[in-house]
């Protein structure tokens, strides 16, 4: 401590002298000394800044409680500092959470075949504040929603994370923390007709000019959320068809091994345009036999089996 407060004693007289910066002392408006010390005493702070009132000092501790206070997502970001109260997660946080679930989506995944949807997606997001992507479940909206936030955030410099409904018990505190404060900060809500703090959130990212809001949102809730949003924003619609069979068929193909033009049928014919419901469906049955008379509830009882198959009943009983 005695060698950082004699260095930092020594530097600060250094820029107050005129021989050795060549600048008048009435033209310097601020010296600005930094360490590596994690902690300075007290009094050493005080007595470095009784030599000039122009003098600051940056260590350690203080661009720990700028990055606590005024820069958590980046503290988040790039150093893994935990983010406020947990509400908001990273890409990565999200993709864990999903595939954990009961009906999991591996979110992880590449996007397929949603090229030109991606590219209008994250065209609209650099052109507006808040955006609806609405479309019938199991569409692909969460994955074309992720993929367009986070090229828009590559591409422009912004930070990214996500709001996911179930997961957000301290959304508050956390908008508070993060949304305000945060400037380049582009927020993804997924299901946001369940977001209980919607309208906080909302009134967040309107006071903030340094803030997007990326909405996900299932086709019959959509009216409702739209309706909600708008008595406190102008927000931009955005449509997400079904994929079409075709398009599905080869998915199932090429991802899941499924090459029977038969079995793709009975899916398609199961899944209505849910690529979520198509991929539950190759995962459970093996051929056409198995799938002949089922429906989407023999789908889940059959996929839930097979989920819990490794799990003895005691383990199935403590998890419920």
């Amino acid at each position: 401590q005695d060698g950082v407060e004699a260095k930092l004693i020594g530097d600060a007289e250094d820029c107050l002298n005129e021989s050795k910066t060549g600048i008048s002392n009435d033209r310097v408006e601020r010296i600005v000394l930094c360490h590596s010390k994690f902690r300075l005493k007290g009094d050493v702070s005080d007595r470095i800044k009784s030599i000039d009132p122009r003098i600051a000092i940056i260590g350690p501790e203080q661009i720990a409680q700028d990055l606590e206070w005024h820069y958590p997502v980046l503290a988040y970001t790039n150093l893994g500092t935990p983010l406020g109260k947990g509400a908001f997660m990273s890409k990565e946080v999200f993709f864990r959470r999903q595939r954990s679930s009961a009906f999991p989506t591996d979110q992880s995944k590449q996007l397929r075949y949603r090229n030109d949807e991606l590219v209008d997606l994250s065209q609209c997001i650099s052109e507006e504040k808040v955006i609806i992507l609405g479309g019938p479940s199991g569409c692909g909206k969460t994955k074309l929603a992720l993929e367009a936030c986070d090229a828009f955030a590559l591409k422009c410099g912004w930070d990214f994370v996500v709001l996911e409904a179930k997961n957000s018990k301290n959304a508050d505190e956390d908008i508070e923390l993060i949304v305000r404060q945060s400037d380049r900060l582009l927020v993804m809500v997924d299901d946001a007709n369940e977001q209980t703090e919607l309208g906080h959130l909302l009134d967040a990212c309107i006071d903030n000019e340094g803030v997007k809001l990326v909405l996900t949102v299932r086709e019959l809730a959509k009216k409702e959320l739209e309706r909600r949003v708008k008595q406190q924003a102008r927000p931009k619609m955005f449509a997400l068809e079904p994929l079409s069979e075709t398009t599905m068929s080869r998915i199932l193909e090429e991802d899941y091994g499924v090459a029977s033009k038969g079995l793709q049928s009975k899916i398609a014919t199961i899944a209505h345009g849910n690529i979520r419901v198509a991929v539950m469906a190759a995962l459970t049955y093996a051929s056409e036999e198995a799938l002949e008379g089922a429906d989407i509830y023999d789908l889940y009882d059959s996929y839930l089996a097979n989920a819990l198959s490794p799990y003895s009943e005691k383990e199935i009983e403590i998890a419920e």
